[in-house]
This record gives structure tokens, sequence and C-alpha cells, in this order.
């Protein structure tokens, strides 16, 4: 028997039941018994273990399937976008030629599908001063090497079926602006900084390092 400090004593019978005999002390003739049933205490436990353990395994088997699905879908995602973009870029060479004997080459050079001649010279160049007029873009300098003179900045193309101004072995000045010829994949574009009322209908090959300022 266990004694409480309240005016009532309790007998534990087992696990699952107890029988609490409440005896009111103050009435020597007037007792009341209850039964009441007791859950046992350690079964309610052992019950909510089990259910946080299959709780965490089906968020776990959640987690995984979702992570694997969603890895999938951007990796799909990817593939596709890399296919798509893959044949919006092509390859150009891009040359700088300052008439004084200096050279520069920038090959390999990625632009989009349907970039202009002057759309890949701002890709490469640090500056380009240019202006818009009633045939398009017009080019006054590149990387501070500015126009003066008769000696301004003239572009060519090697090997293309372009409209032709001046036709120099396989290379060809064009009789457009920059802006509106288009590149194909593996041109090869030059800007050339030259004396062109020395040279007159006989433009230089573009590529030339001697000097074609004049």
């Amino acid at each position: 028997m266990l004694v409480s400090p309240s005016p009532f004593s309790c007998i534990l019978l087992n696990d699952k039941k107890s029988l609490i005999s409440l005896r009111n002390r103050n009435s020597e003739h007037s007792y009341k018994v209850f039964w009441v049933i007791v859950e046992d205490y350690s079964y309610i436990e052992e019950e909510g273990v089990h259910f946080l353990r299959r709780a965490l395994v089906i968020l776990l088997l959640f987690w995984a399937l979702s992570a694997t699905f969603f890895a999938f879908y951007f990796y799909d995602m990817a593939t596709r976008l890399q296919r798509t973009y893959s044949h919006e870029i092509i390859y150009v060479d891009i040359g700088i030629n300052y008439g004084n004997g200096t050279l520069i080459w920038c090959n390999n050079t990625k632009v989009l599908r349907g970039t202009s001649a002057f759309e890949a010279l701002l890709i490469v160049a640090d500056s380009v001063n240019a202006t818009i007029g009633a045939y398009g873009v017009y080019v006054r300098g590149i990387n501070g090497v500015n126009e003066y003179d008769s000696v301004a900045w003239l572009y060519a193309i090697y090997n293309r079926e372009v409209p032709v101004w001046q036709r120099v072995g396989k290379w060809i000045y064009p009789s457009i602006s920059a802006d509106q010829l288009i590149l194909k994949e593996n041109d090869v574009v030059v800007w050339v900084f030259l004396n062109w009322a020395l040279y007159g209908n006989n433009l230089p090959i573009p590529t030339s390092t001697e000097n074609l300022r004049g």
C-alpha cells in the first residue's frame, strides 16, 4: 500500500489497472471505492518511439526521392540548355592592325550567332569611338587610337561573299558598314588603321605589318 499525505490511500494492483481506495478518514462508517483504469505510461512511451521512428523513415525516404527528382530535373534542363546554346555560339578571329607594325589577334572569340562585325569589335576592344550615320556605324577610334586627316579605320574580312568595295587577294574590304555584316563560323575580320588617301583604290593587305599610316 502506498500512503499519501492526503486523506486518501492508494493500493497499486498491477501495470494496467490501479484500485484506488478512497477512504474518508473523517467518517468511520462511510467508505467509497472507485475503480480507475490507468493507462500504462511505459506502453505509451514505447508506442511513441515507434511512431517517431516510422515518421523519421518516411521523411528521409521522401527527402531522398525529392532530391533525386530535382537533381535529375536540373541536370536534364542544363543539358538541354547546353545543347540549345551550343548551336548559337560561333567562333571568329578578330585582328586589330594599328598601321605601325603592331597587329593584335583575338582568335577563337566566342560570339552569338547573328553578331555583326562591329559587335565583335566591341567584345574584343577595350574602347571604341563610333558614330551612327545614314549608312550605318562609322568607327572613328579603337583603344584610344583615333582617326586624323586621311588616316582612318577600315575593316576587311577573309574569303567571304559580301558586297565588295575593294578586293586584295582573298581579303575583301566590304562596301557595307560593320554593323550590317553578320559574322559566320570561323570568319576572320581585321580592323586596320591606314591612310586611305595614300593607297586609293589599291588598299594593302589588312594584315600587313608595314607602316600604313603614310
